[in-house]
């Protein structure tokens, strides 16, 4: 989170004059330096990179991280530099952050098709290609311990998600581009799809899984069975009581 420089509604200036020796005088309009952004004694303020911040550690969803901020007269930090980066970095490294990963001021916009900040400007591709980040159809995933999967979908609902529900071929490669990019240290995961006897396959929230969609992955109805998202070939089934890591979702 950083607290928001107040806008500057035109530039200020005072007026520097000289009398000349013809008793004529003439003036220069020479600028006043705002004052500097005041940053509360509950925040940290970085003058290298003008940076004024707080570390909220406790935990929420995005959504709810932003309202906070914006509750407190602040943002969700729109960290849009290597250095503005760097000093989260240091302070983890000094010991001052808990935690491994924050949530900051970015979110894919579907309408749009382009990753944007909390203030509404586009990020600049570049910095995007500088990390290994890839635009999803509104999906947020976390990435979570062995589970069966009638207990890893317990605790995706305990986060406030769910099993993460892959509908489309282009969700399955949004992961596909993770774990490429080594953001996945498993090759199998759990997500939210099982048979269920004289109903078919079913999501987690209650619809039924396209059929096309099975036929395209070969999936067969086999009770007990559950869908795998698989680095080999995106999705398989197994059995429901297999142990493996899971994949939430949050539909936004």
């Amino acid at each position: 989170m950083e607290l928001i420089p107040a806008a500057c509604p035109s530039a200020l200036c005072s007026l520097r004059c000289t009398v000349l020796s013809s008793g004529a005088s003439t003036c220069v309009s020479d600028p006043i330096t705002p004052p500097a952004v005041e940053c509360p004694s509950d925040f940290t303020w970085n003058p290298t990179v003008s940076l004024c911040y707080n570390v909220i550690e406790a935990p929420m969803l995005w959504q709810d991280c932003k309202t906070h901020c914006e509750a407190l007269g602040a943002r969700l930090a729109i960290l849009d530099t290597p250095a503005k980066l760097d000093v989260l970095l240091s302070d983890y490294n000094a010991g001052s952050l808990f935690s491994v990963q924050y949530f900051i001021g970015a979110s894919y916009n579907n309408i749009t098709s382009d990753w944007r900040w909390v203030d509404g400007l586009a990020i600049d591709p570049w910095f995007l290609t500088s990390y290994p980040v890839t635009g999803s159809s509104g999906v947020c995933l976390n990435y979570e311990d062995t589970e069966k999967w009638p207990d890893a979908k317990t605790m995706c609902t305990g986060y406030g998600a769910r099993l993460a529900i892959l509908d489309t071929a282009a969700k399955l490669s949004s992961v596909l581009d993770d774990y490429n990019a080594s953001l996945l240290n498993n090759t199998e995961y759990h997500i939210g799809a099982q048979y269920v006897y004289g109903i078919g396959w079913q999501w987690v929230d209650g619809t039924a899984v396209d059929p096309t969609f099975l036929s395209n992955y070969g999936i067969t109805n086999v009770s007990g069975d559950c869908l795998v998202w698989t680095y080999a070939s995106l999705v398989i089934q197994d059995k429901c009581d297999a142990s493996e890591k899971f994949l939430c979702d949050i539909s936004v």
